[in-house]
């Protein structure tokens, strides 16, 4: 039923009537007066817009259009509106001999038609309108405010570089082109949002990214019909291969340096304006296991951290369910000294392992939701103490055993070690369902919630890659980069999501000679 809703949605076309559709065909007048009451007309009453009236050379009718706040104001006073106005001779009935000759802004565009007009002059551009000529020109002019670069904050680090992604567009492709100096970068301009028309960067380094998968990301956002986009969690709905499946398939960073390594990789990144995270796609479950200071670090450290982030996740998804089993159906499986000790400590407790074990969780979850809302001087302290005096309390009430105290902050420990944020989320999640399969049968049934939580992410896939990749499908030459990271003149090749004629990475193994280049 919910597969046919969201293909019905899929397949719907927006209707007629949607805000920002109405210039679509229409081209610029020769009239002054006619431009300038179709732009007030589609603009309706609103305090930003400025058309500022103009003599080029102390003869010919002109007009500038913008939008206050949104532009460089010294830009279009000093480079603009100066050197048109001076009284000297020069050609205003050709529009190319005047941009050649008198303007001196940048990045300069002709445009005949109004749609595409408006749109420059919404994202912050001057459009300029001569009477009795049937075009426009379009001055690069943007210089609204935005946050300046900053360090990460959900994805911190200890080593390695500490600037994140702003939400400005311009700000991120800049960053990436600073680490990326090759020809062979490429960002490719769309749009997305029937209302809002916001800027969507689809980038990949040509030669390594596959064309299919560029193919096939930019027909799926082509197919995107929706009134704007405002976030990559947002978008990333619209563009899933799984949108039922409570696992994500795309990573979200804001991490410039993450992102590098990623489409160094033959990945292709998806740059949202106005949001400081990034999209990186294909994304493996390994991926949200996996943080920059796996690769900043030697590699024995970068191992030893990843194996403890998987027995994090095992703890995580498990550890609950696994002492509700066992203390509810298979005591027999404890030692003496263990299972007096467990019994000692429920003694008085009205609730069963589940009840005891679920109201715990929620407490847990509450008091980390709570913390993450609240402002950041105060939230850090409201965990700490909201958990001590919840689990101390229910102790001393005789609500809860002190056993279960320590099962609950054990796992919520171990969820903190998961550095994606969103396969942490996940995984928490899935904890739920597996307890009550435990409560109801036991060992047996977590083993079935693990073996169809298993067999669903075998299902999944990222643009055409197995979620589970290089496990499943097994690709044993691909795992030095998984649960282990073994040493960077190691790994020869890029994963095999990258095109195959680049897959060979230069390197120079060490004790070699320059110039003696080749996999070990």
């Amino acid at each position: 039923m919910l597969k046919k809703l969201i293909k019905r949605a899929l397949s719907q076309t927006p209707s007629d009537g949607i805000p920002g559709s109405e210039t679509m065909g229409v081209k610029i007048k020769s009239s002054l007066i006619e431009n300038e009451k179709y732009i007030r007309n589609q603009f309706g009453n609103t305090r930003d817009l400025v058309i500022r009236h103009l003599t080029i050379a102390g003869r010919a009718q002109a007009m500038l259009v913008y939008l206050d706040n949104m532009i460089d104001i010294k830009v279009v006073n000093e480079h603009l509106m100066e050197p048109l106005m001076e009284r000297r001779q020069y050609p205003v009935d050709d529009m190319e001999d005047l941009i050649r000759t008198v303007i001196q802004v940048g990045q300069i565009k002709t445009s005949s038609k109004m749609d595409e007009l408006l749109g420059h002059v919404l994202y912050g551009n001057t459009a300029l309108f001569i009477d009795n000529m049937p075009q426009a020109v379009v001055f690069e002019t943007k210089g609204w405010e935005h946050r300046s670069v900053d360090k990460p904050d959900t994805e911190k680090n200890v080593l390695g570089p500490k600037e994140a992604f702003t939400e400005t567009a311009m700000v991120n492709q800049t960053m990436l082109r600073r680490r990326i100096r090759s020809t062979r970068l490429r960002f490719e301009l769309m749009k997305v949002g029937e209302i809002t028309q916001t800027d969507i960067v689809v980038t990949y380094i040509d030669g390594l990214a596959k064309p299919e998968l560029i193919k096939e990301l930019k027909r799926r956002i082509k197919k995107v019909k929706i009134d704007g986009v405002f976030c990559c969690g947002f978008f990333k709905e619209l563009l899933d291969d799984n949108p039922l499946s409570p696992f994500p398939t795309m990573e979200g960073t804001e991490r410039p340096d993450k992102m590098t390594a990623a489409l160094l990789e033959g990945r292709v990144g998806l740059i949202i304006d106005g949001t400081p995270f990034a999209l990186i796609i294909p994304t493996m479950f390994w991926d949200f296991l996996m943080t920059p200071d796996d690769y900043y670090s030697r590699f024995y450290s970068g191992t030893f951290l990843r194996l403890l982030r998987l027995a994090a996740v095992a703890i995580t998804l498990t550890l609950p369910s696994l002492y509700i089993a066992i203390t509810t159906h298979h005591q027999e499986m404890l030692p003496t000294a263990l299972a007096l000790s467990i019994a000692g400590a429920r003694e008085g407790v009205p609730f069963s392992a589940f009840i005891e074990a679920v109201l715990m969780e929620l407490a847990f979850e509450l008091v980390r939701e709570g913390g993450v809302r609240l402002p950041a001087v105060v939230g850090q302290a409201v965990s700490i103490v909201g958990a001590l005096v919840l689990g101390q309390s229910g102790v001393e009430a005789g609500i809860v055993s002190s056993t279960m105290v320590i099962v609950v902050a054990t796992t919520g420990i171990a969820s903190f070690a998961i550095p994606g944020y969103s396969a942490a989320n996940t995984i928490r999640l899935l904890r739920f369902p597996l307890m009550v399969l435990s409560g109801l049968w036991g060992l047996p049934g977590l083993v079935s919630g693990l073996l169809i939580i298993f067999c669903h992410m075998i299902s999944l896939s990222s643009f055409g890659t197995s979620y589970l990749y290089p496990v499943a499908p097994v690709k044993l030459g691909a795992w030095k980069d998984v649960a282990i990271r073994v040493p960077w003149w190691a790994m020869a090749t890029r994963p095999k999501i990258a095109a195959n004629k680049k897959r060979l990475r230069p390197f120079i193994p060490p004790g070699k000679q320059d110039g003696d280049q080749g996999a070990s």
